[in-house]
Order: C-alpha cells, then structure tokens, then sequence
C-alpha cells in the first residue's frame, strides 16, 4: 500500500505591481512519511481453527393461513422449510431460509432430507450456499 505521507512546506512570494510575482523562498520544513503496509491491517483470523458454533438466529416470515394444513410450511424458530408452488408434483422445488452468524469464521450451510428427523436416506449431507436456497431434485427415497 502507498504509504502515509505528510509535508508542512513554507513559501515566501514578492508581488510588484506591473513587474509580477517573485519567489523568494521555498522548502520544506517539515515532512513525515510512515512505512509501507505490505499485508492486510484489517484480517483478523487466528491459525487456531473455531471450534464454537455459530450463532443461529430466531427466524420469522409471515406464513399466510391456508385450510389446508399440507400446504403450511413446516417452521421452526431457527430456519423456514416451504415447498415452492405452481410446480408439477412430480418435480418439486423447496425453499429452505435459515439465519445464522459467526464472528470468527465463515458459516457453511448443509441440507439433508430424510423419512425421519436427522435422517439421510433421501438426499445425503449437501452443501448449499447462502442463507437461503431452492432445492430442485428428485427426492426418492434409496
């Protein structure tokens, strides 16, 4: 990076009528320069890796009331579950919204879909990014 420079400079002119201006002095007095910044002052990350989980946020977004209570989304206070509609049953799409932080290091979102809660057995551990994602894929169970 350029570094830091600052110049205190004096100049003494002589202004004549009809004649026009005249230097007399001019230096100077008084400079400071820092030194070169060769790395990155503002990256903070530790060798040690960050063992602690990051912080999951209470999410919340409207959920517009249906008779029919296979089209609610299925919510938690941590993420949102919601299949994306008009699409053919046959391939549908599902929108999945979760609210997570970590001041220590970058969070990496996964997925798994399972016929049980914590199962795997229709799509296996898959990353996804961002916060929020539409998930289209065939979900049979194997």
């Amino acid at each position: 990076m350029i570094p830091l420079i600052i110049r205190l400079s004096g100049k003494v002119t002589l202004k004549i009528p009809f004649f026009g201006r005249k230097t007399l002095y001019k230096k100077d007095l008084w400079r400071y320069q820092a030194n070169s910044i060769y790395k990155n002052i503002f990256d903070i990350h530790t060798k040690d890796p960050d063992k602690s989980p990051p912080e999951i946020m209470a999410y919340s977004t409207p959920v517009e009331d249906s008779s029919s209570p296979l089209q609610n989304p299925e919510q938690t206070s941590h993420c949102s579950i919601e299949q994306v509609p008009g699409l053919d049953y046959t391939e549908p799409a599902f929108q999945l919204e979760v609210v997570a932080a970590d001041d220590k290091s970058l969070v990496t979102f996964f997925y798994q879909v399972g016929t049980v809660p914590g199962g795997s057995d229709v799509l296996p551990k898959t990353e996804y990014g961002g916060p929020s994602a539409i998930i289209s894929q065939v979900m049979m169970p194997w």
